[in-house]
């Protein structure tokens, strides 16, 4: 009979840190928030679950939280090289990032472009969704209804190191960088939001 080897103290605090279940825990509320709030939007349900179909605008606040959270972890982690690296730690974050989401996203355009319900479409037409900037293009097509969220995700993740990267460029700290970057993207928005709209 074979005894199973005990991990050293070491390797399980590693693995205890490694994981926060919390978070496991926040998205899970949040996906589940954001299917029921679509489903009880796309059907006719009793007046009563009509009343909670809120909850999806909550699962997709969480899910900004959730993601500004983690993404603002691996910055700070990977912009402590870019004072050396500086544009190529740049391109490989972009990389990362954009390939978990860009490759469906250009697949799923370019079959709009011919089978969307309203008739086939002209890559002409649809510019706008490629360079994500729907949230500008409105009316927009129901096809995209759901792709602001990842407008503004895209978005985040191409602005959002390039304020890092200029900021180290002035010289300050990498950390210092993060927080003026968190501090513009707190205040300009909201501003630009008054004036513009």
């Amino acid at each position: 009979m074979m005894m199973a080897t005990p991990k050293p103290a070491s390797a399980v605090g590693a693995e205890s840190h490694d994981r926060m279940y919390g978070l496991d825990v926040c998205r899970t509320m949040a996906i589940l928030s954001v299917v029921f709030g679509h489903m009880l939007q796309h059907s006719t349900p009793h007046p009563y679950l009509a009343s909670v179909g809120f909850m999806a605008i909550f699962g997709v606040d969480l899910f900004f939280c959730l993601s500004g959270f983690l993404i603002g972890r691996i910055l700070m982690q990977v912009s402590e090289r870019w004072p050396q690296e500086q544009e190529r730690g740049v391109m490989q974050f972009w990389y990362r990032r954009w390939m978990r989401t860009l490759p469906l996203y250009f697949f799923f355009l370019f079959v709009e472009l011919q089978i969307y319900w309203g008739g086939a479409s002209s890559l002409s037409a649809q510019q706008a969704y490629l360079v994500f900037a729907q949230n500008l293009a409105w009316p927009m097509p129901s096809f995209y209804g759901l792709t602001w969220s990842l407008t503004v995700e895209e978005w985040f993740y191409f602005l959002f190191p390039l304020l890092i990267l200029l900021s180290i460029g002035f010289g300050k700290t990498p950390r210092a960088s993060v927080l003026t970057a968190i501090v513009i993207f707190l205040v300009i928005p909201p501003v630009l939001r008054f004036f513009l709209v």
